[in-house]
């Protein structure tokens, strides 16, 4: 059994990902996915929180849930669970969750980083990289063919 955890962010990135995982569950009836959707906790002096309103978060987790159920996974709900977590860290939920799930392969939806951010290695996906001995896929904007899924992967 394939179990994948698919890390949403803002709709367009989650889309192209999960459009990926999407083929991958057609080829193979025993995949199972884990949609995770994470608010980062801001830390602001002593008082911490959302950088937006919780009941936005969670507004916007519900609505990706709900779009990616009735367009994308539409004929395989009953594989794909949604989880909406609160951490200080996102690579570090994702990580988290990923071990609990017992996650083979974890798929990020992302943008490329340019210029002094990519040079420090700042994003999502290295810090996920870093943390994390189980395969990982970067879905960019744009990627149109999903890649075989036939074993474990290391990609950056």
């Amino acid at each position: 059994m394939h179990r994948i955890l698919l890390a949403l962010d803002d709709r367009n990135h989650a889309e192209a990902a999960a459009w990926w995982v999407r083929e991958w569950l057609r080829h193979d009836s025993r995949s199972e996915v884990w949609a995770l959707y994470v608010t980062e906790l801001i830390s602001r002096g002593r008082l911490s929180g959302p950088l937006l309103p919780m009941s936005y978060e969670k507004e916007v987790a519900q609505g990706i849930h709900q779009h990616l159920e009735r367009e994308v996974f539409r004929g395989f709900q009953h594989r794909v669970r949604f989880l909406h977590k609160v951490s200080p860290s996102i690579s570090e939920a994702i990580c988290e969750t990923a071990a609990l799930c017992n996650c083979d392969t974890i798929v990020l939806g992302g943008r490329t980083g340019g210029g002094f951010w990519r040079w420090l290695g700042a994003g999502i996906a290295p810090a996920v990289l870093k943390r994390t001995s189980a395969s990982v896929v970067v879905v960019r904007l744009g990627t149109v063919k999903p890649i075989p899924l036939h074993g474990p992967h290391r990609a950056g």
